[in-house]
């Protein structure tokens, strides 16, 4: 029940997220009393004080007034200008939410008007629920509430689907840094890839609490990650909790993210806003303060809350994380299936040490563009602190209240050419501003080449699988984690022994940093035993894959293929799925 109860929510979510954009139709209406004349110059938008513009592909807006005013202007100079860009992208999103039978879609509509919407209206702080109802309103569209409510829940679908996302930061400070303090943040979600293209630099100057910068998507009004006027910096990494510490009943996370960095001043304003906001998720969130020169991250879930400070003993000035949770109380609550987060962990851990003591943006970069190996000859081609999920990338320098993002373009944005903003002259002139430097794009070595098209591979078709990774593997014979997808995916697509062949190479000759591919090895090799009728091979790798000393807890499908391959032989259908064989 658990899992179809998960599904469903994940569904109300898709069907919801970003439907108001459909409203484009009343666009060409003439502007009411209140609104915007929105007017083009120079290739700046406009509308009152507010513009949008780009530099080359990177998306920038200034959104300043009342709340009001503020959701008017997100609408006008965000979604309106591209409209018919924007629908396309979502339309593959909508098309999932869609599926279904009667009974489904009855159940999402019920569920969300009568639980979710409810329940965060009554918990939101009213300015957000004004911004929302002044977009609504920026539409055209008579049909304000409706909107209103639809717009509230595609702020809050990552709360209610209890969706998954990589992500990795980190922060350094002192005499560790260049310049006093820099934090890096990589966002990791496959959900959100098609939207990848969309996001946009908002620079906000709302009328009450600090000026601040984010990076964002359309009609989003809370936030993932940002900086404010004060040197303030937030980044959050989802984390899983066990049922009892997650709820509906809270403040969606990334509207509680945004008043924490709205009106939060200093690491302790910032803690105490979070430690009294009704909470929904697990979550870690960086939070770093250039005046103080320090960084901590709260470890939270809808319950419980600590703080995790660097290891003060050993005079490190500098924190990290991924998506674990680090200290003995949160531990206690934590749900597997967070892949490679110790992996990460280790990564950071062997970079920021490698950089420390001059640390630029330049290398704060270089951490965010990490690929799991050292050594250019011996590539592993692991997902790493940059990987398959990895949708932008940013940097934040504090006491020089800049910003330095990543191209937008979907996934292994990291690789892309980042622009340096600085969001003190954006507060300063209220004008589009000039950048501040470039950091070029990645070199695209035929190593960096293959990483990306393994990469590219684990979020396609099994048959795109197969074409990217063959010549990867023949490259590249060693690299453990694509021989292990391609070996699935030819199992999968029925060439059994070809998939045999891949998955021998991947447990006996391959270097695996991260134990979890060699498990997910051995069970599809169990599998594929199976279903070709050696038993007894298949039970000596589901022995051996439920063996492998793991570095972290991880998502209990692979172990659980090996625990019944051991009692009962397993086999693949014609759909590449797993079943038992029937006696």
């Amino acid at each position: 029940m658990a899992g179809i109860k998960k599904t469903v929510l994940f569904l109300i979510i898709l069907q919801l997220l970003f439907f108001p954009l459909e409203t484009k139709a009343r666009q060409g209406q003439p502007p009411g009393e209140g609104e915007f004349v929105v007017h083009e110059e120079d290739g700046v938008l406009w509308a009152g004080k507010s513009w949008s513009t780009r530099i080359g592909d990177l998306r920038l807006a200034y959104f300043t007034g009342s709340p009001e005013e503020i959701g008017a202007q997100m609408f006008h100079l965000v979604i309106a200008p591209e409209f018919e860009k924007m629908m396309e992208s979502f339309a593959i999103i909508k098309e999932q939410g869609l599926r279904g039978g009667f009974f489904k879609r009855a159940f999402k509509s019920f569920y969300a008007k009568f639980k979710f919407i409810p329940t965060f209206k009554r918990l939101i702080p009213r300015e957000y629920l004004r911004e929302l109802e002044g977009f609504a309103r920026a539409t055209g569209d008579p049909r304000t509430g409706k909107l209103v409510d639809d717009l509230l829940m595609s702020n809050a679908w990552q709360d209610v689907s209890l969706v998954y996302g990589g992500c990795s930061f980190f922060a350094a400070w002192e005499e560790s840094t260049e310049n006093g303090m820099l934090v890096g943040r990589n966002l990791d979600y496959t959900g959100l890839g098609q939207l990848a293209e969309l996001q946009s630099v908002n620079f906000y100057e709302p009328e009450n609490g600090y000026r601040f910068v984010t990076v964002n998507y359309p009609s989003m009004v809370g936030i993932m990650h940002g900086m404010n006027e004060k040197g303030i910096v937030i980044a959050k990494a989802y984390s899983t909790v066990v049922p009892e510490e997650a709820t509906v009943d809270g403040v969606p996370f990334t509207i509680m993210l945004r008043q924490a960095l709205q009106y939060g001043g200093s690491i302790d304003e910032v803690i105490e806003i979070i430690k009294n906001t009704p909470r929904t998720v697990g979550l870690n969130i960086l939070v770093a303060d250039a005046a103080r020169r320090e960084a901590v991250v709260l470890e939270v879930s809808a319950n419980r809350m600590t703080v995790r400070h660097a290891d003060r003993n050993s005079g490190v000035n500098y924190i990290y994380g991924a998506n674990r949770f680090l200290t003995p109380y949160l531990k206690e609550y934590q749900k597997t299936g967070w892949l490679s987060s110790a992996f990460r962990e280790d990564r950071l851990e062997q970079l920021m040490s490698a950089f420390l003591n001059d640390l630029k943006v330049e290398d704060a970069v270089r951490i965010l563009r990490d690929k799991g190996a050292e050594d250019p000859d011996s590539p592993v081609f692991l997902p790493s602190i940059q990987n398959y999920a990895t949708i932008a990338s940013m940097v934040f320098d504090p006491v020089r209240l800049e910003i330095w993002v990543s191209a937008p373009g979907g996934f292994l944005t990291t690789d892309q050419v980042f622009t340096g903003i600085s969001a003190a002259e954006v507060w300063q002139t209220g004008q589009p501003p000039s950048p501040v430097g470039y950091i070029p794009g990645t070199e695209t070595t035929p190593m960096v080449r293959a990483w990306q098209q393994v990469m590219t591979a684990a979020g396609s078709s099994l048959q795109r699988q197969k074409e990217l990774l063959t010549p990867v593997v023949k490259q590249y014979p060693a690299a453990g984690f694509p021989l292990c997808l391609l070996g699935a995916a030819c199992l999968r697509t029925g060439e059994l022994q070809a998939g045999l062949n891949y998955l021998e190479q991947c447990v006996v000759r391959t270097d695996l940093p991260d134990p979890y591919y060699l498990l997910v090895a051995h069970a599809w090799l169990g599998v594929g035993y199976d279903s070709l009728g050696h038993r007894e091979k298949a039970l000596q790798h589901y022995q051996a894959g439920l063996d492998v000393e793991l570095l972290e807890d991880v998502d209990p499908l692979f172990p659980q293929i090996c625990r019944v391959g051991l009692r009962t032989p397993l086999f693949i259908n014609e759909k590449g799925q797993i079943h038992k064989a029937h006696r």
